[in-house]
């Protein structure tokens, strides 16, 4: 071929038509089609709550009080995580928070640290994302990242179902001191010392008759009370003692206060422990 003919090709070659590229124009029409989308997520963190509990097995208490809000409080854990899901799991999940907690009994000094306190934790389980369609562009990068969060999900579930029952047992065989007097205040102020600092809840299990000398410590700011008390003796001195209770603990900074009967326990028990859903 001579150099004439060879000139109308070469401009040919060099004058492209407008956005083509010599280096494979696919690729850079749709930039995630071999990558994952930008900071694609399986799974939501769910966050862990602190929840205290004071339950008051003393001589002025009536009869299986106590014992009945132990048991309501046992099988609140041995339920926290809920079911675990399969692992062929292909819709989304809301996540589920966990529990820090803390339970403690009523006993003649019951701010002493050598009195009998249970500590238990059920781990969070994380929610998990609806599974990214079969038409996304980018679907063979995000799905392998999608089966892993779910796989990620049923072992939280697992671990947690399995925390939750091990919590539960060790509330079941707490021994419950019924022999001892009414130190209500230093139980209240023993969570309220040693529970970590911001939004708590602390559920309160007493007839509110205070028979010894109150142990106060420590702040309730942040706290939300829930206060389940029996009574044993006439309207009017029942719902002086929770005015007084009420009271008392406003002072210290509580968030909130509810009262409640213990006909009402087993529903806002487990409601109150585990918070907003």
């Amino acid at each position: 071929m001579t150099i004439k003919k060879l000139v109308p090709l070469v401009l040919a070659l060099l004058v492209l038509p407008s956005g083509c590229s010599m280096i494979n124009p696919s690729a850079s029409a749709n930039p995630h089609r071999q990558g994952s989308t930008p900071a694609y997520q399986a799974t939501v963190a769910a966050p862990t709550l602190d929840d205290g509990v004071c339950i008051d097995p003393t001589t002025s208490t009536p009869g299986p009080f106590a014992a009945n809000v132990q048991q309501i409080v046992a099988n609140t854990l041995a339920t926290w995580a809920g079911p675990v899901p399969p692992n062929t799991l292909d819709t989304a999940t809301k996540p589920r928070p966990g529990v820090t907690m803390v339970v403690r009994q009523v006993e003649t000094n019951s701010y002493l640290s050598s009195n009998v306190a249970v500590n238990l934790s059920v781990p969070s389980v994380p929610g998990l994302m609806a599974p990214p369609p079969v038409t996304s562009d980018a679907f063979l990068a995000d799905d392998p990242i999608w089966l892993k969060g779910r796989s990620a999900v049923v072992a939280a579930a697992t671990a947690a179902q399995s925390s939750g029952t091990l919590a539960a047992q060790s509330v079941t065989s707490m021994q419950l001191e019924s022999w001892q007097n009414s130190d209500i205040v230093g139980c209240v102020s023993a969570l309220a010392s040693t529970m970590p600092a911001g939004t708590r809840r602390l559920l309160l299990a007493s007839d509110l008759q205070q028979n010894e000398p109150p142990q106060i410590a420590g702040s309730l700011s942040g706290t939300e009370v829930l206060v389940v008390q029996p009574c044993n003796t006439d309207a009017s001195t029942c719902t002086g003692w929770a005015d007084l209770w009420q009271s008392l603990l406003t002072k210290a900074g509580a968030a909130s206060v509810h009262f409640v009967r213990p006909e009402d326990a087993p529903q806002d028990i487990p409601s109150f422990l585990r918070g907003p859903q």
